[in-house]
């Protein structure tokens, strides 16, 4: 056997360990978004003291960068990161802290973000279609245009967000809590919002038509100029400039 042939073969070798490790890491992002949930506090969603293990355990081992490299940010702590038109579409952030953090322009296509923090984080113009994302915190945080269409936001925490202008079409926004947020120009239609909390809201010029508002709570929540659902009622709502000429 020649030094080339012995060359050729170790090569390979490591080159098909590399690729293993590459598969076993890619599966393992996969089956924890799709089983995530399970894995970290049952179906009811992420417990505090689950991410506080995700959080401790994410460098544990010393491999974070590499995980990271195959888009596993479980339990990272991402405060002030500068994540300006990065591409981290189906990259998992569950539990991830992601405070401050600029995600102007980043594409979150399919991305995971179970109890994830993102507090007053700017996710202008980020493009977060069929993302999901459940019991996520986004107090004060700015969606300034950010597309969500599609997206599953179920249980999460919006309150006093910014979404003027933000593309929410067939969203999925259970149960969320929209207090105080601004909705203007947003388009919701389509979007799924039984039992979400908008009160104070400001819906003003924003798309509404086809919404599942059922025991969504609108006190006091400004709806000028918007297009309502269909059966929609103005009188019982409670809502403050509440026009049935617009619905569809």
């Amino acid at each position: 056997m020649t030094e080339r042939g012995v060359f050729t073969r170790s090569q390979t070798r490591a080159s098909s360990d590399v690729w293993r490790f590459s598969v076993c890491w890619c599966v393992a992002v996969a089956v924890f978004a799709i089983v995530g949930l399970s894995a970290c506090g049952g179906s009811d969603g992420l417990t505090e003291k689950s991410c506080e293990k995700v959080r401790a355990e994410f460098n544990v081992d010393g491999k974070a960068d590499v995980r990271a490299q195959f888009g596993d940010h479980q339990g990272e702590d991402l405060r002030k990161a500068d994540l300006t038109s990065a591409d981290l579409s189906e990259n998992v952030f569950t539990c991830a802290d992601l405070r401050d953090a600029d995600l102007r322009g980043s594409r979150l296509y399919k991305a995971v973000l179970n109890s994830a923090d993102l507090r007053k984080a700017n996710l202008t113009d980020a493009y977060g279609a069929y993302a999901w994302i459940r019991d996520g915190d986004f107090r004060g945080a700015y969606l300034i245009r950010t597309n969500l269409n599609n997206a599953t936001l179920w249980d999460s925490d919006l309150r006093d967000a910014v979404l003027t202008g933000a593309f929410l079409r067939d969203a999925n926004l259970t149960d969320t809590d929209l207090r105080d947020a601004d909705l203007s120009g947003a388009d919701l239609s389509g979007a799924n919002l039984s039992g979400a909390n908008l009160r104070n809201a400001n819906l003003t010029d924003a798309d509404l038509g086809a919404a599942d508002l059922t025991d969504a709570d609108l006190s006091n929540a400004t709806v000028t100029n918007a297009w309502l659902p269909g059966f929609f009622d103005c009188d019982s709502s409670g809502a403050v400039g509440c026009d049935t000429t617009g619905r569809k």
